[in-house]
């Protein structure tokens, strides 16, 4: 027995000697922890941030935030609504963005996987152009049935042999998990990027350093308008199953007596320009008539912010091609209010016009550390 446990560790040795600084890396980061603990761990933290690099479970994060959290108010949709904030509110608030793609079935089953007492009482929805596009949507998964949203069974030797993998690529050094920032996950220690405990996401990384960006200039943007891929495919018309799916959500909606106020997220004004030249997204100027018909049939609003310079907004509001910051966003709140959305009802007016006018820049209310 002695001589085999020899030969087992000589076997062995080198793999545990090679995955131990990376299964330490993984743990140092949050990586590897049960993702209920990542949670209990921010729930007890103002500041820190959740931003998973290799074990991002968004959809579950979100779903058990918004259990226990059970707020008024709830914003729904893809990363395109991440940027709303609780500070904005009078009231109790939290962003599910990020935790549905296309379908708007997808929506509906997300909210089938609440708690019925955490349903909220107002729910803004991104309504994103590609939705309406047949060409997009064909690409997206259709949910026909409840499906029920569980943490992903990912095994920690999986998690810790991608974090070598990067390692060795040079994606990341072992000073960065010493000298970096205080939060969760290798995006959040790193770059500092991540959800913050509102589920609003703070994606530092490309705010300070805009230039690493594959979208720097709006080149990967420009890219795929050109090439009518990745959420830019052209299309003449509104697609009629997308309308049907928003009608049966915006009927699950009014049943649980949910107030629904809808947007079209805005496209920085350089790449709405293009889209526009092309002559090939006749779809999107369709969008909001059909849904207003679909929300006066529902008792719903819906504002188009998808050409975003009537607020006053340009290019330097933005992140990327497609997602405007913090403070584009408060400035479509408060036209929002200004058009008497229910959202006035529970918005601090004073304090969103207040963090509006002291902002730090046009992306951000405040400077980054």
């Amino acid at each position: 027995m002695k001589k085999f446990l020899c030969r087992l560790l000589l076997y062995v040795g080198p793999f545990l000697l090679f995955g131990a600084p990376f299964f330490a890396a993984g743990t140092m980061s949050g990586e590897i922890f049960d993702f209920d603990s990542l949670i209990a761990m921010q729930s007890e933290s103002e500041e820190k941030l959740v931003g998973m690099a290799y074990n991002e479970q968004t959809a579950y994060y979100k779903l058990k935030n918004a259990n226990v959290r059970k707020a008024d108010v709830l914003a729904l949709g893809t990363s395109r609504v991440m940027q709303f904030r609780e500070e904005y509110f009078g009231t109790s608030f939290y962003n599910c963005g990020g935790c549905v793609k296309g379908h708007y079935n997808e929506y509906i089953n997300f909210m089938e996987n609440m708690d019925e007492d955490a349903l909220p009482k107002y729910l803004i929805v991104g309504l994103d152009a590609w939705n309406f596009n047949a060409e997009t949507q064909r690409h997206e998964d259709i949910y026909d049935s409840y499906q029920q949203i569980v943490k992903s069974d990912k095994s920690k030797l999986s998690i810790v042999k991608r974090v070598g993998v990067d390692y060795f690529r040079g994606k990341w050094k072992i000073s960065d998990l010493f000298h970096k920032y205080d939060n969760i996950g290798f995006n959040g220690i790193i770059y500092g990027d991540g959800f913050r405990r509102d589920g609003s996401y703070f994606q530092r990384e490309m705010i300070t350093n805009p230039q690493n960006s594959e979208d720097y200039e709006y080149k990967d943007t420009f890219e795929r308008i050109e090439t009518g891929t990745a959420g830019y495919e052209h299309g003449g018309g509104v697609n009629a199953e997308t309308l049907q799916c928003l009608e049966m959500f915006l009927a699950f909606c009014e049943e649980r007596d949910i107030r629904v106020i809808t947007f079209l997220p805005p496209y920085a004004p350089s790449v709405y320009d293009r889209m526009e030249e092309t002559g090939e997204y006749g779809y999107i100027g369709e969008i909001e008539p059909a849904v207003k018909a679909l929300c006066d049939k529902y008792d719903c609003e819906v504002y188009d912010f998808t050409d975003i310079r009537k607020l006053g907004c340009d290019d330097s509001y933005f992140i990327d091609g497609f997602h405007g910051g913090e403070v584009a966003y408060a400035m479509m709140l408060r036209e929002m209010c200004r058009e008497d959305s229910r959202l006035s009802e529970v918005t601090d007016i004073e304090k969103l016009e207040n963090r509006i006018d002291t902002r730090f820049s046009n992306k951000l209310f405040v400077e980054p550390e």
